[in-house]
């Protein structure tokens, strides 16, 4: 399996891949609407069973619990501790640990994709 990526100025997504740490996969971008003519480069990353991509929006690790960002730490701990979650379970988790964080109406958006390649 592979994915071909590109980012309009959108957080890096997140790789969980058996017997490593989560990682960020480095896509270069620009804001779109920002630059005339704009053209993105894609990367292309090549995925084996078990691994799993996570896309999200700022809206998640943007959002303040007691004057304190969710954050990309909170956000990996929680992609840790569900790794071996389906994609649904996965995604669930982190929308979980995020509304205990903020259990007040979102001030942003929040999205998240999860893509896990299975046997």
């Amino acid at each position: 399996f592979s994915a071909c990526m590109a980012s309009g100025g959108h957080t890096y997504p997140l790789l969980l891949r058996p017997g490593e740490p989560v990682r960020e996969i480095e896509i270069p971008g620009t804001l779109l609407g920002f630059v005339p003519g704009l053209e993105l480069d894609a990367v292309e990353l090549e995925l084996e069973p078990g691994d799993t991509l996570v896309f999200y929006t700022d809206g998640i690790t943007d959002a303040r619990g007691d004057g304190e960002r969710f954050g990309e730490r909170r956000l990996r701990a929680t992609l840790e501790a569900a790794r071996e979650a389906s994609a649904e379970g996965i995604a669930q988790a982190v929308d979980d640990a995020v509304r205990r964080h903020q259990p007040d109406r979102p001030k942003d958006d929040r999205a998240i994709v999860v893509l896990r390649v299975t046997g």
